[in-house]
């Protein structure tokens, strides 16, 4: 089956991961092609499409050049997919918007967050274009309600498919013991993190509940990996509670999986999550997690159970299960 996968773009993000675990675990029945709207990628990605043997393209369409609508339909004609596999916001409304009626394959979008936090315009669209798509597929329960909530009877069937990953990459046994203590720094106990900096992943709050931890074990060093917009303004605020000597901001890591080793608990205090991937990989890792009582979480994480749970928005609430969490 001919597979296209229609995609933003392949930078950082838990979709644009998901979809590449995806294909790297496809049936030999499956003939897929990649096609992103912009050039923004992780290198890693694409190489890893490139040794899976998946073609990929860049279309160099973008929100604010809608001149590319009318290539974009004569290549899906001209290559007649089976399959269109939408992925992400944009992406999933061209598909709508471009794709022939009648005889077009069938387009499937993935849903990875929660559609009601889109802006009203985007709503409406993706409200319109629903009829047009074949089904949906939401990373989570909460993912699927928000959709019923924006698209109502519009939206046809959708399905709550949660992603997965391939556990044997977060072998520690074959990890570097001279990368891990590299990025403990020889702190008595390391909490860590792994997500794009931004607004979503809340991490201003782990930096609010940092002092705390500190009063309990001065060796206490919060690892942060990953890169994004907010990055300038987290290491000002880190300045600004006087902690910027115990936080290390470890920026991309092409293979997170040495940060994971380093960690004694992992903790992305996230204002919502679509589902949370990164969780599922420290859990993978071996590293007791702790996160908000949010979204998508709530389908895997079972407070007292595999994780310990946490208010949104809460420094005092964060620093005790961080405490806790350190201390069993």
């Amino acid at each position: 089956m001919r597979v296209l996968h229609l995609i933003d773009h392949l930078g950082a993000g838990g979709a644009q991961t998901s979809l590449v675990d995806l294909l790297e675990a496809r049936g030999t029945d499956i003939d897929p092609m990649v096609w992103c709207l912009s050039r923004r990628a992780l290198p890693e990605l694409a190489e890893r499409l490139a040794r899976g043997g998946v073609r990929s393209e860049v279309l160099g369409l973008s929100k604010t050049n809608p001149m590319g609508l009318a290539r974009l339909r004569r290549r899906l004609a001209d290559r007649r997919p089976q399959l269109v596999h939408a992925h992400l916001e944009y992406s999933s409304m061209l598909a709508a918007a471009v794709a022939p009626t009648g005889t077009a394959a069938p387009i499937v979008v993935h849903l990875d967050n929660d559609v009601y936090r889109r802006p009203r315009l985007a709503r409406l669209a993706g409200r319109l274009l629903a009829p047009r798509v074949a089904g949906y597929i939401a990373v989570s329960t909460g993912v699927r309600d928000s959709a019923i909530r924006a698209y109502g009877t519009r939206a046809r069937r959708i399905a709550v498919v949660p992603p997965g990953i391939d556990v044997q990459r977060f072998d520690r046994t074959r990890i570097d013991p001279v990368m891990t203590a590299r990025l403990r720094q020889g702190a008595s106990r390391v909490v860590g993190t792994v997500g794009r900096l931004a607004g979503q992943k809340a991490l201003h709050v782990l930096l609010d509940a940092t002092p705390i931890l500190l009063a309990d074990d001065a060796g206490t060093r919060v690892l942060i990996v990953g890169d994004g917009p907010l990055r300038p303004a987290l290491e000002r605020h880190a300045r600004r509670l006087g902690i910027d000597d115990a936080v290390t901001f470890a920026g991309h890591q092409a293979d997170v999986v040495p940060a994971y080793a380093a960690m004694d608990v992992f903790v992305l205090p996230s204002s919502y999550e679509g589902f949370g991937i990164v969780f599922v990989e420290a859990m993978a890792s071996g590293v007791p997690v702790i996160a908000s009582k949010v979204g998508g979480l709530l389908d895997f994480l079972v407070d007292n159970d595999n994780a310990l749970l946490h208010e949104p928005r809460s420094p005092a609430s964060i620093a005790a299960a961080l405490t806790r969490g350190l201390s069993d």
